[in-house]
C-alpha cells in the first residue's frame, strides 16, 4: 500500500472509530459529515448530518444494538462472534490482550472486555498510525514491526469477526447512520486487508513466536 493510501485510510479510521467510544458527542457526527462529503460519500454525509440534528436518537440506537441495557441485538464483542455464544472473557479475550499487550497497550484501565470492537478497531488505528510516525522519524524497522503487528491482529483475531458484526449492525440498524457508518467501516477494512490470510493461531496461546515493537505504544488517549 502506498504512504497515500496509507495516510488515507488511518485518516478514515480514527473519524469512524469515535462514534464507538462518543455516540452522543455533535463534533464526532460533524467531523464524520465533512471527511464523507470531501470522500464523495454523499449518502453516508447526509447520514451523518441528520445523526447530528438528533445525537439522541443516534445514540439509543447504538446503546440498543451494542451497549444495553437490555438484551445486545448486536454483541460488540470478538469472544461472541468466535464461539457463537453470548459468554465473555474466555480464550479469544485473553489473547486479544496479550496482543495490546505486545505493543505496549495498556489493558488495565479499560471500561469494556479487550475484546470489545472499538478497542480492536482502535488497535488497529494506533498500530498504523504509530508506525507512521516512527517512519517519518526514519525508524523504518520500528514501523515495520507495528505495521506488521496490525496484520498479524487482522489474521488472528479481528479479520475473523469484524465483517459479520458490521454486516448484521447494518442489517439490524434503525438509524441511518449506524447503517452507513457499518457499510462504509467495511467497505474499507476489506480493501486494506484483502491479501491477508486469517490464521487458525493465536500469539500467545497457541503460538509464543512474538515480534516485539518498540514500547510503549500509547496509541489510544485520543478516543477516551
Amino acid at each position: 500500500m502506498s504512504t497515500p493510501q496509507l495516510d488515507s485510510f488511518v485518516t478514515a479510521v480514527k473519524l469512524l472509530k469515535e462514534p464507538l467510544f462518543h455516540p452522543g458527542k455533535p463534533a464526532v457526527y460533524e467531523a464524520l459529515s465533512s471527511w464523507a462529503g470531501t470522500s464523495g460519500l454523499d449518502d453516508f454525509a447526509r447520514a451523518c448530518s441528520e445523526a447530528l440534528r438528533d445525537t439522541d436518537e443516534a445514540e439509543a440506537d447504538f446503546n440498543r444494538m451494542c451497549i444495553g441495557p437490555y438484551k445486545l441485538t448486536v454483541p460488540p464483542y470478538e469472544s461472541v462472534w468466535r464461539t457463537g455464544r453470548r459468554v465473555l472473557n474466555n480464550r479469544y479475550t485473553a489473547a486479544v490482550g496479550y496482543s495490546y499487550e505486545e505493543v505496549g497497550l495498556a489493558v488495565g484501565d479499560m471500561n469494556e472486555p479487550v475484546d470489545f470492537f472499538g478497542y480492536e478497531l482502535e488497535f488497529c488505528y494506533a498500530a498504523l498510525a504509530c508506525g507512521q510516525a516512527y517512519e517519518k522519524q526514519g525508524k523504518s524497522e520500528e514501523a515495520s514491526m507495528l505495521y506488521e503487528a496490525e496484520k498479524r491482529f487482522w489474521a488472528e483475531h479481528f479479520g475473523h469477526w469484524a465483517p459479520k458484526f458490521l454486516q448484521a449492525m447494518a442489517a439490524d440498524a434503525r438509524h441511518p447512520f449506524w447503517r452507513l457508518w457499518a457499510q462504509t467501516l467495511a467497505g474499507l477494512l476489506e480493501a486494506h486487508h484483502a491479501d491477508i490470510a486469517l490464521s487458525n493461531t493465536m500469539s500467545g496461546e497457541e503460538t509464543t513466536a512474538v515480534v516485539q515493537p518498540p514500547r510503549p505504544l500509547n496509541g489510544t488517549k485520543d478516543s477516551k
